[in-house]
């Protein structure tokens, strides 16, 4: 009886873990959707954020019932209270906070997803393509003179619009397309399916041509070019993480920035990015060992390190400068391990070499997109960036070692 008694037990956890996953699959799968809505207030909250209490009650859900919680999952809500207890203290913006531990909350529970044997998959890309079609649609209207832009840039001092699919910005329809992108990948190399694979690259290709946004650009390009060097890619990729390139590249960065400005002034270039991560960087090595150790939790550039000629100065406008500015070197470390350790489980897990280099294409975009964006705080851009290491959770025959070769 015990031992029967013990294996429903072990089969209700399992169960609800399988719920939390599914769950999460299709809160990523419904924003195309729900964050077309950024411009709705729904009793002071944002329609757009919907997903996220869906997510958030599979979460409590799962710890009620399984009592027993990932460490990193305890690690993020523990770092997380205290440094909003410390915004709180030092006037700092617990909506940076917040926005980081929800957006990364999900790959908290990436090792628990682990064992998920179903195909949620494949319900995943039927919802989430078809609700896709609304913004591609929306950006024909926008190309085609129907529908008015929602966002607006400059170029040669000329302010022009630029296609969104009705989103807020550009980089939420992108970040919306690399799931897409990579599944062309899937289908052309994994598959071997090259007519429809290779049709799907290069459409997506040819529409963030169009957009305009040239980090993704290069980050879609870099992924295309990667995909006939895959053993090179790999190697690249791991070696990134493995020896906490992630870690001390963006430091060794902001170092470069602070000693720029102190020798050559202000320099205007990536359209104005240059100059908001110099005063940052001046601002952040300014404030002393303790506020550079745990950060200052928040962003805007104070009065003292501001210049009249940037007007950027609410945002980084890089992912790795905000965790640094917000959470300090020691916040900062902590995130660089745990995305370390799910790149090096991504190593363990015994998959082709074809399906592995689709996988590892996610983190690629990741570090292109993060040089001029932030999507660590918005989860409506993480997600589906990383999408596709939980849709391989429940893809177990590609865990197999395959045959083919490059």
């Amino acid at each position: 009886m015990d031992a029967v008694g013990g294996l429903r037990a072990n089969n209700i956890k399992v169960g609800i873990v399988d719920t939390l996953y599914r769950l999460f699959i299709f809160t990523t799968a419904v924003m195309p959707l729900t964050t077309l809505f950024w411009d709705v207030n729904f009793f002071w909250v944002k329609a757009n954020w919907a997903p996220y209490p869906i997510f958030l009650f599979a979460v409590v859900f799962t710890l009620l019932f399984r009592k027993k919680v990932p460490r990193e999952f305890a690690l993020l809500i523990f770092s997380s209270i205290s440094y909003m207890m410390l915004a709180l203290l030092v006037g700092g913006e617990v909506e940076s906070i917040l926005r980081f531990s929800l957006a990364i909350m999900p790959l908290t529970f990436y090792f628990l997803f682990d064992d998920i044997t179903d195909s949620s998959h494949r319900y995943f890309w039927w919802i989430y393509g078809a609700l896709l079609l609304i913004p591609l649609y929306n950006s024909y209207l926008q190309y085609s003179g129907k529908m008015p832009f929602s966002e607006f840039d400059y170029v040669n001092d000329e302010i022009v619009g630029r296609i969104s699919g009705g989103y807020l910005k550009p980089m939420n329809l992108i970040a919306f397309m690399l799931p897409v992108y990579l599944l062309g990948f899937y289908l052309w190399k994994v598959k071997g399916r090259l007519v429809i694979g290779l049709f799907m690259v290069v459409a997506i290709l040819v529409g963030i041509n169009v957009i305009g946004h040239r980090t993704s650009l290069i980050g879609f390009l870099a992924i295309f070019v990667s995909s006939f060097f895959m053993k090179v890619t790999r190697r690249l990729i791991y070696a990134y993480y493995r020896y906490f390139l992630n870690f001390f590249i963006p430091i060794l960065a902001f170092i470069s920035f602070r000693i720029m400005l102190s020798t050559v002034g202000l320099w205007d270039k990536l359209r104005g990015r240059v100059p908001v991560w110099q005063l940052h960087a001046w601002q952040f090595f300014d404030q002393g060992p303790f506020k550079i150790i745990f950060g200052s939790q928040k962003v805007m550039i104070g009065e003292d390190y501001r210049d009249k000629s940037v007007v950027l100065i609410e945002e980084a406008h890089n992912n790795s400068f905000r965790t640094l500015l917000v959470f300090g070197l020691a916040g900062f470390f902590l995130y660089c391990l745990f995305m370390r350790k799910i790149v090096m489980h991504i190593k363990k897990s015994n998959y082709s070499l074809r399906f592995e280099f689709v996988l590892l294409s996610c983190f690629t975009y990741f570090i292109f997109y993060t040089v001029t964006n932030e999507p660590l705080y918005y989860g409506s851009v993480l997600w589906p960036v990383l999408i596709w290491i939980f849709l391989a959770q429940s893809m177990s025959s590609e865990r197999k070692e395959s045959s083919n070769h490059i």
